[in-house]
């Protein structure tokens, strides 16, 4: 219900923003590299620094200027178009630098005695260093996220078997073959197998268990199921599938237990498996409470998931991956309150002012401060700045019929692959704006009539949705 409110805000504060500030849409990502803020500071009385090669000493060097917001001047051998190439290469290796895969922005002057000038003023100087302080944070705190909900045992499991499906297929069938064999006592608590036999046989006693049928376990992490979330797997109807027949000889019970080819092609239990939801267990806090704890725990990494989980740096993700990063951390999410998102920007429709600030570096601190706030519309230009400062091609969008406004993102994943997303609060179109019916039912009605509305009007994404959570990667 919250939710849903805070969607019906938003979409309606949306509306107001929308007529009161248009916005012109380009169809090209701002160029901000060619744009220079007003700067107290002049290009003559900055440090200027000599390029002859874009190697880590100079990118280091650059980056220390940079990072105490201090305006700098670069002189860079050859000519406009050969140091421009240059100046290429040193982002790229300045990126690697500040690990977050931070740009920085400059303006190119003239080429004189064999070198080109290139000017990085005050604010862009500022710009970079609260960029860089600002995706730190940010990954920090995603990175925080995805280590407290899961345990290390999944992310091998995935180095040993990228391939999400069969993980997560192995990973089920491996816990509860465990649960099975381990926890083969009768000595009256509840367990799986002493409730089949119970169930099956009516018997209460037996003094030995044997099984059969059982699959070589290839997963680390179903130990972990078994031996944490026992009461998950207790609960879970499959136990009362994998179990083939119970035989009594004496006092002795024979378990024959479904092997893994079989398991999978029960199509009720492969349904129940890949189900998204069941692979997230939520605890109560305490026996006497029904508040739950946030969060709840992973019962398995999937794809995305495991590489945010493996990647030290920022600047070594997909570009594709650095966008569901970002999405993940939820810090442009359409909070209502740090008490839904510690750090992460506000929706907010009371100010005055309903652009970001009039200097980008003033922009990015107040990401970095979380002190952003704002409507629809501001949130798509903050996410453009921030985009703009990873290099990450990006467009502004909107729509008059339903008052709305968002980014829209062109990203690679690790595997070359372009994929275009609508970000809107988080990754792909929102759900929750409050239309009318007759609007929902003419542009939002469907996932597909969601993504051409979204995609439309920018220049070379296609007319549809061209990716799938397991492109992320």
């Amino acid at each position: 219900m919250k939710k849903l409110w805070k969607s019906l805000i938003a979409a309606l504060l949306c509306a107001t923003i929308l007529t009161m500030t248009p916005v012109e849409f380009s169809g090209t990502a701002v160029q901000r590299a060619e744009v220079e803020a007003a700067t107290k500071t002049t290009a003559k009385s900055a440090t200027t620094i000599k390029v002859k090669k874009a190697d880590k000493a100079a990118a280091e060097k650059v980056h220390k200027q940079l990072y105490q917001g201090k305006a700098l001047t670069l002189q860079v051998k050859g000519t406009k178009k050969a140091s421009e190439k240059l100046v290429k290469k040193l982002q790229a290796k300045v990126q690697k630098i500040n690990k977050q895969g931070v740009l920085f922005q400059y303006k190119t002057g003239a080429a004189k005695d064999g070198y080109t000038t290139y000017t990085i003023s005050t604010d862009n100087a500022k710009l970079y260093m609260y960029s860089v302080k600002f995706v730190g944070k940010l990954w920090k705190n995603t990175k925080k996220m995805v280590k407290a909900e899961t345990v290390d045992a999944f992310y091998q499991d995935y180095l040993s078997n990228p391939n999400e499906t069969e993980r997560m297929l192995h990973t089920i069938y491996d816990s509860y073959t465990t649960f099975l064999v381990e926890h083969n006592s009768f000595s009256g608590s509840r367990s799986l197998n002493n409730q089949a036999i119970y169930e099956t046989n009516n018997i209460w006693t037996v003094s030995s268990i044997k099984f059969s049928g059982i699959s070589e376990k290839t997963t680390t992490g179903s130990a972990v199921l078994a031996e944490r979330y026992s009461g998950w797997i207790i609960d879970n109807y499959i136990y009362q599938k994998i179990i083939k027949s119970v035989t009594l000889n004496g006092d002795t019970a024979y378990v024959s237990v479904m092997p893994y080819d079989e398991f999978i092609a029960d199509k009720e239990i492969k349904r129940a498996c890949l189900n998204e939801k069941y692979w997230k267990y939520y605890y109560l806090e305490t026996y006497s409470s029904s508040a739950y704890k946030k969060g709840g725990i992973h019962l398995l990494l999937d794809n995305a998931e495991a590489v945010l989980y493996g990647t030290d740096n920022f600047c070594d993700l997909s570009d594709a991956m650095k966008i569901y990063a970002i999405s993940s951390s939820k810090y442009f999410g359409c909070n209502s309150s740090h008490d839904d998102v510690a750090y992460g920007m506000l929706y907010d429709y009371t100010f005055t002012t309903y652009y970001p600030p009039s200097t980008d570096s003033l922009a990015m601190k107040q990401l970095y401060k979380n002190k952003a706030t704002g409507v629809c519309q501001t949130f798509a230009m903050y996410e453009q700045l921030l985009f703009d400062q990873l290099g990450i091609t990006n467009y502004f969008n909107s729509n008059d019929a339903i008052n709305h406004a968002w980014s829209v993102v062109a990203v690679k994943n690790s595997k070359g692959k372009t994929l275009w997303i609508p970000f809107d609060y988080g990754i792909g179109p929102s759900e929750g704006l409050a239309v009318s019916e007759d609007i929902r039912a003419k542009y939002l009605a469907t996932e597909e009539m969601r993504y051409q509305l979204y995609l439309d009007g920018v220049p070379g994404a296609p007319s549809k949705k061209n990716f799938t959570m397991e492109d992320f990667n």
